[in-house]
């Protein structure tokens, strides 16, 4: 008889992360999300399977998917992620998370205005020649139709927030 080698579910260990680092369980749950390696609702599923009075690492990642409640989209990149948390930080004007802009879905629209935020990595953005031309052709549907699309990279979130976010502020102020 073979030994089982034990296995342990990508919700379960987003459980224990948050038991013992808290402050991980974002970007981990991003990750498997983006990785398609489970679902939101896979989450909930474990969440309601794993609470009970007392379970530490339950809240971390409880909070941590109720950032994305939502429509049940879970952020495409780490960028996104990344973006969102700045939006929350920055106590930006809020936004509606993976719009439909004249048929398009965006990343971000601030609401009550025609500003359309992009977050664009390198590696898909950049590298990829369609997906390079695509966002060319896109941009330009976009202007066409009044909206105003400002892209911002990984280095600029990581980089200077303060600027992204003084820049997301003035923009919206402007335009709205």
């Amino acid at each position: 008889m073979r030994n089982k080698v034990p296995t342990c579910s990508p919700t379960r260990m987003l459980v224990d992360l948050g038991a013992v680092d808290e402050g991980s369980v974002d970007a981990a749950m991003i990750a498997i999300l983006v990785s398609k390696v489970v679902s939101p609702i896979a989450i909930r599923a474990a969440l309601a399977r794993h609470s009970r009075r007392g379970r530490s690492g339950i809240t971390p990642l409880r909070l941590a998917l109720d950032r994305w409640v939502g429509d049940e989209l879970p952020p495409d990149s780490l960028l996104e992620s990344r973006m969102s948390t700045l939006i929350a930080n920055y106590d930006l004007p809020p936004v509606e998370f993976h719009a439909m802009v004249a048929g398009y879905e965006v990343d971000f629209l601030v609401v009550g205005t025609p500003i359309v935020l992009e977050c664009d990595g390198w590696g898909s953005h950049a590298l990829d020649r369609d997906q390079f031309e695509f966002d060319r052709i896109r941009n330009a549907e976009l202007v066409a139709e009044g909206y105003i699309p400002v892209h911002f990279t990984w280095r600029a979130l990581n980089d200077s927030p303060q600027k992204v976010a003084d820049g997301i502020r003035a923009a919206a102020a402007r335009w709205s």
